[in-house]
Protein backbone atom coordinates (compact mmCIF):
# COMPACT_ATOMS: atom_id res chain seq x y z
CA UNK A 1 0.00 0.00 0.00
CA UNK A 2 1.20 3.21 -0.64
CA UNK A 3 2.08 5.46 2.39
CA UNK A 4 0.99 8.73 2.67
CA UNK A 5 2.93 11.64 4.47
CA UNK A 6 1.75 15.16 5.46
CA UNK A 7 -1.92 16.35 6.36
CA UNK A 8 -4.49 13.08 5.61
CA UNK A 9 -7.72 14.34 5.92
CA UNK A 10 -10.44 11.10 7.09
CA UNK A 11 -10.15 9.15 3.70
CA UNK A 12 -11.99 6.30 3.31
CA UNK A 13 -10.04 5.97 0.08
CA UNK A 14 -7.62 3.01 -0.64
CA UNK A 15 -4.64 2.19 -2.76
CA UNK A 16 -2.53 -1.21 -3.91
CA UNK A 17 0.22 -1.35 -5.80
CA UNK A 18 1.46 -4.69 -7.64
CA UNK A 19 4.64 -5.82 -6.22
CA UNK A 20 5.59 -7.38 -9.75
CA UNK A 21 4.42 -4.55 -12.28
CA UNK A 22 3.60 -1.77 -10.63
CA UNK A 23 0.51 -1.24 -11.99
CA UNK A 24 -1.56 0.13 -9.19
CA UNK A 25 -5.38 1.14 -8.40
CA UNK A 26 -6.66 3.70 -6.15
CA UNK A 27 -10.20 4.01 -4.97
CA UNK A 28 -12.60 5.51 -2.71
CA UNK A 29 -13.61 2.14 -0.93
CA UNK A 30 -11.82 -0.29 -2.75
CA UNK A 31 -10.61 -4.17 -2.01
CA UNK A 32 -8.37 -6.23 -3.91
CA UNK A 33 -11.06 -8.08 -5.31
CA UNK A 34 -12.30 -4.69 -6.69
CA UNK A 35 -8.74 -4.33 -8.28
CA UNK A 36 -8.27 -7.61 -9.38
CA UNK A 37 -5.36 -8.36 -7.51
CA UNK A 38 -4.21 -10.57 -4.39
CA UNK A 39 -2.25 -10.80 -1.27
CA UNK A 40 -0.15 -13.51 -0.07
CA UNK A 41 0.20 -14.70 2.77
CA UNK A 42 3.70 -13.34 3.31
CA UNK A 43 2.01 -9.67 2.41
CA UNK A 44 3.09 -9.39 -1.08
CA UNK A 45 0.65 -7.97 -3.39
CA UNK A 46 -0.04 -8.86 -7.22
CA UNK A 47 -2.58 -8.09 -10.27
CA UNK A 48 -4.34 -11.88 -10.07
CA UNK A 49 -3.13 -12.06 -14.13
CA UNK A 50 0.75 -12.81 -11.72
CA UNK A 51 -0.90 -15.71 -10.08
CA UNK A 52 1.36 -18.84 -10.23
CA UNK A 53 -0.30 -22.06 -11.80
CA UNK A 54 -3.85 -23.05 -10.80
CA UNK A 55 -5.19 -21.40 -7.76
CA UNK A 56 -8.06 -23.96 -7.74
CA UNK A 57 -5.44 -26.44 -6.76
CA UNK A 58 -5.48 -25.26 -3.96
CA UNK A 59 -4.88 -27.88 -0.88
CA UNK A 60 -7.17 -27.93 2.32
CA UNK A 61 -4.47 -27.53 4.47
CA UNK A 62 -3.47 -24.20 2.33
CA UNK A 63 -7.05 -23.18 2.97
CA UNK A 64 -6.60 -23.95 6.47
CA UNK A 65 -3.74 -20.99 6.08
CA UNK A 66 -4.79 -18.75 4.16
CA UNK A 67 -8.26 -18.51 7.00
CA UNK A 68 -5.42 -18.29 9.90
CA UNK A 69 -3.54 -15.46 8.17
CA UNK A 70 -6.75 -13.88 8.40
CA UNK A 71 -8.21 -15.01 11.72
CA UNK A 72 -4.49 -15.75 13.51
CA UNK A 73 -6.56 -16.01 16.96
CA UNK A 74 -8.40 -19.55 15.59
CA UNK A 75 -5.63 -21.59 14.65
CA UNK A 76 -5.96 -24.26 17.39
CA UNK A 77 -10.21 -24.65 16.53
CA UNK A 78 -9.52 -24.59 12.78
CA UNK A 79 -6.88 -27.25 12.93
CA UNK A 80 -9.23 -29.23 14.78
CA UNK A 81 -12.60 -29.13 12.74
CA UNK A 82 -13.30 -31.59 10.62
CA UNK A 83 -12.70 -31.13 7.06
CA UNK A 84 -16.07 -31.37 6.11
CA UNK A 85 -17.26 -28.63 8.77
CA UNK A 86 -13.84 -26.08 7.37
CA UNK A 87 -15.11 -26.84 3.99
CA UNK A 88 -18.76 -25.05 5.01
CA UNK A 89 -16.93 -22.13 6.24
CA UNK A 90 -14.82 -22.02 3.24
CA UNK A 91 -17.88 -22.29 0.94
CA UNK A 92 -18.95 -18.94 2.42
CA UNK A 93 -15.68 -16.81 3.04
CA UNK A 94 -13.11 -18.55 0.63
CA UNK A 95 -13.08 -16.07 -2.38
CA UNK A 96 -12.45 -13.28 0.42
CA UNK A 97 -9.85 -15.93 2.43
CA UNK A 98 -7.71 -16.64 -0.38
CA UNK A 99 -7.27 -13.16 -2.36
CA UNK A 100 -6.11 -11.99 1.34
CA UNK A 101 -3.85 -15.40 2.11
CA UNK A 102 -2.86 -16.66 -1.10
CA UNK A 103 -0.31 -19.43 -0.69
CA UNK A 104 2.75 -19.14 -1.45
CA UNK A 105 3.22 -21.63 -4.14
CA UNK A 106 1.04 -19.35 -6.35
CA UNK A 107 3.01 -16.00 -5.40
CA UNK A 108 5.44 -14.55 -7.85
CA UNK A 109 7.16 -12.96 -5.42
CA UNK A 110 7.26 -15.83 -3.20
CA UNK A 111 9.19 -18.23 -6.19
CA UNK A 112 11.05 -15.05 -6.57
CA UNK A 113 9.96 -14.93 -10.82
CA UNK A 114 9.82 -11.05 -9.21
CA UNK A 115 11.20 -9.34 -6.68
CA UNK A 116 9.32 -6.76 -4.49
CA UNK A 117 11.06 -3.34 -4.04
CA UNK A 118 10.60 -3.92 -0.05
CA UNK A 119 12.25 -7.69 -0.83
CA UNK A 120 15.30 -6.03 -2.55
CA UNK A 121 16.00 -3.26 0.05
CA UNK A 122 15.81 -5.32 2.90
CA UNK A 123 18.18 -7.95 1.32
CA UNK A 124 20.43 -4.84 0.21
CA UNK A 125 20.55 -3.60 3.53
CA UNK A 126 21.05 -7.03 5.14
CA UNK A 127 24.16 -7.85 2.31
CA UNK A 128 25.83 -4.24 3.49
CA UNK A 129 25.40 -4.84 7.10
CA UNK A 130 23.15 -1.57 7.49
CA UNK A 131 20.08 -0.36 8.50
CA UNK A 132 18.23 2.47 6.81
CA UNK A 133 19.52 5.20 8.41
CA UNK A 134 23.09 4.43 8.30
CA UNK A 135 22.35 3.69 4.84
CA UNK A 136 20.82 7.64 4.60
CA UNK A 137 24.37 8.41 6.03
CA UNK A 138 26.21 6.83 3.50
CA UNK A 139 24.66 8.80 0.66
CA UNK A 140 24.95 11.78 2.03
CA UNK A 141 28.78 11.27 2.62
CA UNK A 142 28.90 9.91 -0.95
CA UNK A 143 26.78 12.25 -3.04
CA UNK A 144 26.28 15.16 -0.91
CA UNK A 145 23.13 16.26 -2.34
CA UNK A 146 19.75 14.07 -4.11
CA UNK A 147 20.65 16.24 -7.73
CA UNK A 148 24.23 14.14 -7.66
CA UNK A 149 22.92 10.99 -6.79
CA UNK A 150 20.29 11.33 -9.27
CA UNK A 151 22.71 11.89 -11.45
CA UNK A 152 24.82 8.50 -10.29
CA UNK A 153 22.26 6.13 -10.82
CA UNK A 154 20.99 7.57 -14.22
Amino acid sequence: MKTRTGFVSNSSSSSFICDVCSEDAIGRDISLSDCEMSQCIHGHIFCDEHIIGDIESITLDEKKQAYINDYCSQKDKIMKMPDAEFEEIWEEDGEYLLRNGVPERFCPCCQFKSVSNSDMIAYLLKKVEMDAKGFAKKLKDEFGTYEKFSEFVK
